[in-house]
């Protein structure tokens, strides 16, 4: 039983040095030596016996107080490491929503400079680019449309009076004429009267 104790303890000793030589020891928690090395003095210190080494209680019980403040120092330092992983993993995911955040506004300020809103109806640009020109030359279109439509109506207008103007005018000269006539036949209607009345006398 006591070799398996001793066994024990020599496995427990050989698993702290190995911590230590991996994480080191707080230099500010312990003033104390490194393990391996206040091992190795225990184990120099020690006296022989046979193929035993002999140690003081009191040397032993400082080495454990030793590996018992290292053990506490080890675990203490994988629980802030935890905590330090805890903390970053939480400052990770907080980045990681900031960034998807960020691509949103992103992706809402590209939407927002391709496309353009007339009336609540969404456009792409060059969508409404094209239809702005097409709606700009189609309404240059009708006005010229307009303009020679104009034209030709004033033109057709000039032309309709011309031919009125003309048409009263041959009209008066009708009306000269048959009043002419009227006239002449009253004055020959009227000597003709005068001649049957003289006849009559």
């Amino acid at each position: 039983m006591k070799k398996s104790i001793k066994i024990n303890l020599i496995v427990l000793l050989l698993t702290l040095i190995v911590s230590n030589n991996i994480y080191g020891q707080n230099s500010d928690s312990t003033k104390s030596p490194l393990l391996h090395i206040q091992f190795q003095e225990l184990v120099d210190n020690a006296e022989s016996y046979n193929e035993f080494k002999v140690m003081k209680k009191q040397s032993l019980d400082g080495f454990i107080k030793t590996m018992s403040d290292t053990l506490a120092a080890v675990n203490n330092l994988k629980s802030n490491a935890y905590e330090v992983v805890v903390d970053q993993k939480g400052k990770i995911e907080n980045l990681q929503n900031i960034i998807i955040e960020k691509d949103s506004l992103i992706n809402d300020a590209e939407v927002g400079k391709n496309t353009i809103s007339v009336i609540g109806i969404e456009f792409q640009k060059g969508t409404y680019s094209v239809a702005s020109v097409i709606l700009v030359v189609l309404l240059i279109g009708i006005i010229v449309v307009l303009i020679i439509s104009g034209k030709t109506n004033n033109s057709i207008t000039k032309e309709a009076k011309s031919n009125l103007t003309k048409i009263e005018q041959e009209l008066e000269e009708y009306k000269k004429r048959a009043l002419d006539i009227q006239m002449k036949l009253k004055r020959e209607l009227q000597t003709e009267r005068n001649k049957l009345l003289d006849n009559k006398k």
